[in-house]
């Protein structure tokens, strides 16, 4: 008769923020990742706010074989930066995972936030293409004249999950940025008023950054999520997006 169990395998996460290495105590491990988050665009001097940036693409609970005591390769990707007034936004950096029995799919960064133009607003950005996988997207919402689009909802196929593209920022018709909408209608990143900018994409990690009222800058995203910043006002900066992870489980 089985009475009960001494030491029990356990979960054991670890959660990286930094490129690097892992190294693994046993010969499969389950991966989640997302890759870095776009910069919002600038506003205009006189004319459009910025779009906001995108979230970068996700990966959730992939099964990985490793062999036991070999490290793993680590590349986090790297935040976009927020764009000057009148430039765009930077894209994110694409996050992975090398040294496995076979090849772990890419979390690609966000697509950048487009600049606001002398009349229309600057287009959100699109979320990272999971290239050699599955093409996925979550479309960035496109700029005009008057208030900011908010954002498509994304695509995924699987495991891939991409983040949310950046809403539009307003056109020089006056009106609020569009909001960065994450996975369901609750709680997006908001577009900021009177010629805002654009709110930033979400990822499976949480939300972008809110869009920045007219003549204020856009906000920067939280720090490790993959989320997008968001687009400046008229006559100001975009804000930062954010860098990506990985969360590494085994059982052991």
């Amino acid at each position: 008769m089985i009475t009960g169990f001494s030491n029990p395998a356990q979960w054991r996460t670890t959660v990286i923020t930094g490129s690097g290495s892992y190294t693994p105590k046993t010969g499969v491990v389950l991966v989640t990742l997302v890759g870095g988050g776009a910069g919002g665009g600038g506003g205009h001097a006189t004319g459009g706010a910025g779009g906001g940036g995108a979230g970068g693409t996700g990966l959730m609970n992939y099964q990985l074989g490793v062999t036991a005591g070999s490290p793993l390769t680590i590349t986090i990707g790297a935040l976009g930066t927020g764009g000057a007034i009148g430039s765009n936004g930077t894209t994110g950096g694409d996050t992975s995972i090398t040294g496995g029995l076979t090849a772990c799919p890419i979390g690609n960064g966000g697509g950048s936030g487009g600049a606001g133009a002398a009349v229309n607003g600057g287009n959100g950005g699109m979320s990272g293409n999971a290239v050699g996988y599955f093409p996925i997207t979550g479309a960035g919402a496109t700029g005009g004249a008057a208030g900011g689009a908010s954002n498509g909802i994304p695509t995924g196929i699987g495991l891939l999950i991409a983040g949310t593209g950046g809403g539009a920022g307003a056109g020089t018709g006056a009106g609020a940025g569009g909001v960065g909408r994450g996975y369901t209608s609750s709680n997006p990143s908001v577009g900021g008023t009177g010629i805002g900018g654009g709110g930033g994409g979400a990822t499976i990690f949480g939300m972008g950054a809110a869009g920045g009222n007219a003549t204020v800058a856009g906000s920067a995203a939280a720090a490790n999520i993959g989320t997008g910043g968001g687009g400046g006002g008229q006559n100001a900066a975009g804000g930062n997006g954010s860098a990506g992870q990985v969360v590494i489980m085994e059982l052991y």
